[in-house]
């Protein structure tokens, strides 16, 4: 047999378009932020740089949300982000432990790399935390194929104390080997750099008869400070000002508590505030904020993807509210998404079932049949329309099919702007057409559909601050998967 012919092309060095692939970490967002605000200063230094993205979830979100162009491959990616949600247990996490037990992972991701690299034909290759690249390259050093920048914001691993002699063994060892890649092989970083200051370094050694941490640590990394995505100068010289936007006391001791994207965060939080009582016991007058994230009121995030039908679930903003009913006033304002232009639920605090009441939320009035005859069998306000009723009752004495719900109130836009409204209806079969729902505004139609159009076109309009409008959304009857009005 005569083999098939292929024609490949090439084409000279000078010719090509510059190109980088950037690899960043997904444990956490705080990578992603830091590391687009890296891309936009590099393509001010080379505006032709082409920058390709291998990156995961929920990487991958904030850089779609920025039109940034993700590597294909990305999708062949095993998941960092979901071994670590699975280490945790509570607000503990050991990431040592944690990162011994991902080497299939590791190993997996890092073939992904090398695929990409070997057809991508790059000048560089930046990997903000990218261990099994690092790793690998130094075990492999003739896979090297371009130019390498390594970024991390810690050297080193430490034993918690409870791992007694067998971990700190294991830090020390897997510390050695890392000093011994370096030193053998300095070509292939050609530059490490540690996000952060000298400072921010332990004042630890290695291990036993190996070099202090910030003294190696210094040798071998460039320091950038801190990266993050924004000038925060504007906000230091209105230092003042912000505290009495935020109704702060000039004479007023406050402490911000906020945790990061990992699965510890929740339980963390909740540590947090509930030692406040003795914080507040210690320090006459003090006030803590808790910051809770983008999700601090989503029943999606909460349930996450697998997952049963809760009779009661908790947000995190119910269980603040919870922590504190009767000690402290527990205020909440939507923030801003993970990304510019996610689509959240609409927050309680615009929606009111009586334009004359303080209580947030829309009147809801459930029906125990789909064409709301007769008198509702439950009237209550609800905060949101964000449900989870697959195969469970709305309320008592309502069916779990054929029943429908009327809300009504007013909404009140935050501030000036454009709004989107929509309606998300998760598939259900085989409700087919059976699920209907109508949205007023201004006792205007303004949006309608059922199950085969599940994304209908959203309605826009503009508002100034400060105007209630009259809201009154009409399924017909409900579906019994999330509702939540966007």
């Amino acid at each position: 047999m005569i083999p098939e012919s292929r024609t490949t092309t090439w084409t000279r060095a000078l010719s090509r378009r510059r190109r980088a692939l950037y690899l960043s970490s997904p444990i956490g967002l705080g990578h992603a932020q830091r590391d687009v605000a890296l891309a936009d200063e590099l393509r001010k230094l080379r505006p032709d740089l082409e920058i390709d993205w291998l990156a995961q979830h929920p990487v991958t979100t904030v850089l779609e949300s920025r039109g940034e162009r993700i590597h294909p491959m990305s999708a062949e990616l095993a998941s960092e982000s979901a071994h670590f949600a699975a280490e945790s247990s509570g607000h503990d996490l050991n990431a040592f432990q944690a990162i011994r037990r991902m080497d299939e992972i590791l190993v997996a991701n890092f073939m992904v790399f090398h695929d990409a690299v070997t057809d991508g034909e790059y000048d560089l290759v930046i990997g903000d935390e990218a261990w099994e690249v690092d790793h690998f390259l130094h075990e492999n050093p003739e896979l090297k194929r371009t130019a390498f920048a390594w970024l991390t914001d810690f050297v080193g691993w430490l034993p918690m104390p409870e791992g007694g002699e067998r971990e700190a063994y294991l830090t020390a060892d897997y510390n050695a080997e890392m000093i011994e890649h370096i030193e053998r092989f300095p070509r292939i970083r050609d530059r490490a750099i540690f996000v952060g200051e000298p400072d921010d370094i332990v004042p630890d050694d290695f291990g036993p008869g190996m070099p202090s941490i910030r003294d190696w640590t210094e040798r071998h990394f460039a320091f950038s400070g801190y990266v993050t995505g924004f000038d925060p100068t504007p906000l230091v010289k209105r230092r003042e000002e912000l505290r009495r936007e935020l109704g702060y006391h000039a004479d007023e001791r406050v402490v911000i508590v906020t945790v990061g994207g990992s699965g510890v965060g929740a339980a963390l939080l909740r540590r947090v505030i509930a030692s406040y009582p003795e914080a507040a016991r210690r320090v006459n007058g003090l006030r803590m904020i808790a910051v809770a994230g983008p999700n601090a009121e989503s029943l999606v995030s909460l349930e996450g993807n697998y997952n049963g039908t809760a009779s009661q679930p908790i947000l995190p903003l119910d269980g603040l509210r919870k922590q504190f009913a009767g000690t402290a006033e527990v205020l909440y304002a939507q923030g801003s998404a993970y990304v510019a232009e996610l689509p959240v639920p609409v927050p309680c605090t615009v929606l009111h079932a009586d334009g004359s009441s303080g209580e947030s939320g829309l009147k809801g009035e459930y029906f125990a049949n789909p064409d709301f005859s007769g008198k509702p069998g439950v009237v209550r306000v609800d905060p949101q329309i964000q449900f989870n009723w697959n195969a469970a009752s709305p309320a008592a004495g309502i069916p779990t099919r054929a029943f429908a719900v009327r809300w009504s109130g007013t909404l009140t836009p935050p501030g000036p702007g454009e709004y989107t409204f929509g309606i998300e209806q998760p598939f259900c079969w085989p409700c087919e057409d059976k699920e209907t729902f109508r949205v007023y505004l201004d006792d205007r139609l303004v949006m309608s559909g059922a199950q085969e159009n599940r994304s209908p076109a959203a309605p826009q309009f503009q508002e100034q601050a400060g105007v209630t409008r009259r809201a009154r959304a009409n399924p017909r009857p409900l579906t019994p998967d999330p509702l939540p009005l966007r």
